[in-house]
């Protein structure tokens, strides 16, 4: 069927023995869990296909750096699943055992948590940032917090930040939204409905270069996380792209 595919594959750090019991098992139910639980994609779940892989990818880290090779892991699940679509939107989710990764990387370990194209990253002692970062890898959605974009002249690509470049302002990519409030139930923001309003707001720290704009001041996961909701222009974004699968 013409669903979303989204494969959860666990780093080599969860070991061989993935069977029921294992915390493989128990951490792929939590981010499941998070997933379909969300405001939006609990909406949605009826065009999403959720598959785990219970073997690590070989080779899944590049052995200098300590690092996922995102290549490597892209290549071998489209072997492995040739129902993979990535050019459809098809989704990754490589999830590291942070203990075990820490403990083996010592003082050369890094932060695995980030979305890019078709694939999340996330550690398991992450999980509160994953919607956030499937936003990203799913939705090419850009971050909300000051001072994620400061490289003037650069024309940004996603569909919820803005700059002051001509066809690519607040008022080109969603001026038809400007002005609308958005629930936000259960969070700090819930009772005040200016943080949660689209508009046209600064994305740039004061000493930054160039203009960045991004459409809500504090209500969207894009800014605040994974007890937040997609604000309105994420959504219009996200379900564009859902448009594509059947249900």
């Amino acid at each position: 069927d013409e669903k979303l595919d989204i494969v959860l594959v666990p780093s080599h750090h969860y070991g061989s023995d993935l069977g029921e019991d294992s915390r493989w098992i128990s951490d792929t139910e939590l981010v499941m869990d998070k997933l379909l639980t969300h405001p939006f994609f609990s909406l949605h779940r009826d065009r999403m296909n959720i598959f785990r892989l219970n073997n690590p990818v070989p080779n899944d880290f590049h052995t200098s750096r300590l690092v996922p090779d995102i290549n490597q892991i892209r290549d071998h699940i489209a072997g492995v699943l040739q129902f993979m679509d990535y050019e459809q939107g098809d989704q990754i989710v490589f999830i590291t055992h942070s203990e075990n990764y820490r403990r083996d990387a010592g003082e050369r370990a890094r932060p695995i948590t980030r979305g890019d194209p078709n694939i999340t990253q996330i550690e398991s002692n992450s999980f509160y940032g994953f919607i956030h970062e499937f936003g990203h890898a799913f939705g090419r959605l850009g971050d909300e917090y000051d001072g994620a974009f400061t490289r003037p002249g650069v024309v940004p690509d996603k569909a919820n930040i803005a700059s002051d470049h001509t066809g690519n302002t607040c008022q080109d990519k969603w001026g038809d939204l400007i002005g609308v409030e958005f629930e936000t139930p259960g969070t700090w923001v819930e009772h005040r409905p200016k943080l949660r309003t689209v508009g046209c707001f600064d994305a740039l720290e004061e000493e930054s270069p160039g203009n960045r704009f991004k459409p809500s001041e504090e209500g969207c996961v894009m800014k605040n996380g994974d007890a937040f909701p997609f604000c309105p222009v994420c959504e219009r974004e996200l379900e564009r792209l859902l448009e594509r699968y059947t249900l």
